[in-house]
Formats: structure tokens, sequence, C-alpha cells
């Protein structure tokens, strides 16, 4: 799951880290934006899970670097399974972690290929979407038109729940990667547990998150407390 922060609210994290104590510099932008995350999601409906803190920030900052960890949305079962377990997370902590996709938006470019010419055959549709969700998203997205957002991914969009995985259970996911989450008997189970049981999927998901959370830590001499969450410390170099 990624956050996109607007403009005014990474002012207003960079205040908070500014200002979080009497004295600046004591709480870390990484330990702000797990906070800052959390709320979020209890923000809109998601449970509250305890965040550890104690994290330092990087010395350095590395676009190509954070892009090339993410999981694709092409990804098969085993591709994500594998993708996660690099950093120490294992096939469940996907699956759940996938949920966070409730509250998420997506453009066209990812969906057309499973709508128009899927794996290169004219005219075929995915046949693993279901064929009524299939003619609405082609409402949505024609075929060229890739920059367009198709909207919602399940049928609460905004609201942190369980309703994406219904959604996948039904053949509505939207990525080839939901789709993918219910090709594997291990997968499918986490999806069905977690369509039927929305208490069992939030509490999941908090651990999930604290596990994440916890992925390259960096502590001490390790690292550094930003004074502006963008850029290093210029005092260190």
């Amino acid at each position: 799951m990624i956050f996109f922060i607007p403009k005014t609210k990474k002012i207003t994290l960079q205040r908070a880290n500014q200002g979080s104590t009497k004295e600046p510099g004591v709480v870390s932008c990484a330990d702000i934006l797990a906070l800052a995350a959390r709320d979020a999601v209890v923000k809109v409906g998601g449970k509250y899970w305890s965040v550890p803190l104690g994290r330092k920030d990087g010395f350095t900052s590395s676009l190509v670097e954070a892009n090339s960890s993410l999981p694709s949305p092409f990804m098969t079962f085993a591709q994500l399974v594998e993708n996660f377990a690099v950093v120490g997370l294992c096939a469940k902590d996907m699956v759940i972690l996938s949920g966070g996709h409730t509250i998420g938006q997506a453009h066209c470019a990812v969906v057309i290929p499973r709508l128009y010419n899927f794996s290169g055959v004219p005219g075929a549709t995915d046949p693993s979407l279901d064929p009524t969700f299939a003619n609405l998203l082609r409402t949505l997205c024609p075929s060229d038109e890739p920059l367009t957002f198709v909207g919602q991914m399940d049928a609460t969009n905004g609201t942190f729940d369980n309703k994406y995985f219904t959604a996948v259970k039904s053949h509505r996911g939207l990525f080839p990667s939901d789709a993918a989450l219910i090709t594997n008997p291990f997968g499918r189970r986490i999806v069905r547990k977690s369509a039927k049981y929305p208490g069992s999927f939030l509490r999941d998901f908090g651990r999930s998150m604290v596990k994440m959370g916890n992925i390259g830590v960096l502590t001490g001499s390790a690292g550094e407390i930003r004074r502006v969450c963008s850029a290093v410390n210029i005092d260190n170099y």
C-alpha cells in the first residue's frame, strides 16, 4: 500500500517534525510518516494499532531505489510472494497489505491490458474478470485513454474496510495482481477469510503494517533526524 501525500499535508508533517517537542530534532520524519499512515487509516474507518517508534532518517534518498522495491500491479502470486519475502514479509502479509487498495485509485493504464487484446488476442478480455464488471470498466476506460482515473477499487471507496476482498473474491479486482491473489489456494483462503470477517482483517492489517514499518529501520549513528523531511541535514557533510 502506498500513501500519496498532498502538498498541504506534507507541510503539516514538516511542521510536526519541527515542532514535535520543545526541542526540535527529537522525532524523525520516518516516525512521523509511520504515525501519519496509521492515523490516515483510522480516520477513514480502519482500526488503531500501536506504532513502534525510534527510527532515524536516512542519509540519502533515492526515488529509483524506492521504486525498484515496489511490487508491480502486473505481478503473479508467486512474484508477489517473492517480492515481499525479500524484505521479510510473508505471503499472508502480502495478501493482507493488498487490502490497503480499499482506499486506492488507479489509472486506466493498468486496467486496459485486461480489457482489450488480452494476451495479444484481438478483442479478448481477461477471462478472470467478472463479465459485467469488465463491461463497466470498458465504459470507464476506452482503449486510447490510459491516463484516465478508473476511480474506486471497491464498493466503498474512501472507507477503510474489507470490501476490497469481497471484490477480489467476486473477480472484480482491478489490477492483475489483485486477481492473482485468488489464483493460489493459500491466497484464496486469506481473501475469503478477510471478506467474511472484517474485524479479523483490520487486526491483521495493523500487525502487517507494524512488520512493514520495521523494514530497514535505522537507529543510532546509522541515521539522522532530519530538520527538513525532504532533505538531509547539510551539516553532516
